[in-house]
């Protein structure tokens, strides 16, 4: 039989939103992410930074000094908060943010760091 425009259609229609869910991680872009706001309190560039939570990592770049970045996250399940960057001699640092996150749990930590450590914590609840 042959295919009608209709299934055309619609098989468009199902390939955009299986791409739209692989792009956004399904529903947790949709509700249910933790924003992390994480200001440098230095005087020095954090480079190549990147945020970990259980299952999933994002990629911010640079952190400017006494700048602050922000990223939406959802962990896979119960997790915390891990900050890498380099420094100036392309060594990898990793800080532990002191925080806990579920699933679809929401709400934001705002982090101050410098390049050796976590100064500041502070975690929001949705509810």
């Amino acid at each position: 039989m042959p295919a009608t425009r209709e299934n055309a259609v619609w098989k468009a229609v199902l390939i955009l939103l299986s791409t739209s869910l692989a792009l956004t991680g399904g529903s947790c872009a949709r509700d249910g992410s933790t924003k992390i706001r994480i200001e440098n309190v230095s005087d020095e560039t954090l480079k190549s930074v990147v945020v970990y939570v259980t299952g999933r990592s994002y990629d911010l770049g640079a952190i400017e000094p006494h700048k602050i970045l922000s990223v939406d996250v959802c962990p896979t399940g119960e997790s915390h908060v891990e900050i890498e960057h380099s420094d100036s001699d392309g060594n990898k640092q990793r800080l532990n943010v002191d925080c806990y996150l579920e699933k679809g749990s929401g709400g934001s930590v705002d982090v101050k760091v410098t390049p050796s450590s976590v100064s500041s914590v502070k975690q929001n609840y949705d509810y």
